[in-house]
């Protein structure tokens, strides 16, 4: 789960709902891989229906888990057709996934007696433990990133944020956020004007957030 902890770090807005997964699986995934895996679909499942939700602002009901990263890559548009199939294929993953965990986590569906000592009783490789989650990890931080990255950033940055001031709405955003910077007692700055000065990265982040909460807001 390194990789996708280090993308939710990135954009820390899906860290909320993202972090409590990973550290459940983290915690489970040598005591009971069943509760593990059934988080890791999880995963699949919230970032999948986010992105549905915000590129089509709905999410058909009652979708199996493949539907659901069918649906997402799809929202996120190919360059190319022939996309269309290796999409579908991280899609069978997620379809693979699901069908695992509900044969094997004791809360899935309910289980006979019998059945549930036989899943106390398997002995799960840790090459078959690191193959599930390294796959859900590669498949929830892909994306992640596209939606980010391509469908968020690229399409509705402003044209210019090489100068500060170029992006008010977005200084008054991070200004609403953080305290005036306050160097002795004569100096004051805003925090914008910080960032942009000081670590131009973590101001493009910002602007990620502040494109989140915009779309939020206009949902609402």
């Amino acid at each position: 789960m390194d990789r996708l902890k280090k993308i939710i770090s990135k954009y820390n807005h899906w860290q909320e709902a993202i972090d409590p997964l990973v550290d459940r699986i983290e915690a489970e995934v040598d005591i009971d891989f069943g509760i593990a895996i059934g988080n890791a679909k999880a995963i699949l499942e919230t970032v999948s229906k986010h992105i549905c939700t915000r590129k089509t602002g709905a999410v058909k009901e009652n979708m199996s888990v493949q539907g659901l990263i069918k649906e997402a890559f799809k929202c996120l548009e190919y360059d190319f057709d022939s996309c269309k199939p290796v999409s579908t294929a991280l899609a069978t993953i997620a379809q693979e996934v699901g069908a695992i965990r509900n044969g094997i986590d004791i809360s899935s569906h309910g289980k006979s007696l019998d059945r549930i000592q036989e899943i106390k009783e398997m002995n799960i490789s840790s090459f078959t433990k690191e193959l599930l989650l390294g796959s859900v990890s590669i498949v929830a931080s892909f994306l992640i990133e596209s939606f980010e990255t391509r469908n968020v950033n690229a399409k509705k940055e402003p044209q210019s944020l090489e100068k500060y001031g170029d992006h008010q709405l977005l200084n008054d955003f991070i200004d609403g956020k953080y305290d005036e910077v306050v160097i002795g007692e004569d100096y004051t700055y805003l925090p914008s004007e910080v960032l942009f000065h000081l670590d131009k990265d973590v101001y493009r982040e910002e602007y990620s957030l502040y494109l989140n909460s915009s779309i939020e807001e206009s949902g609402s």
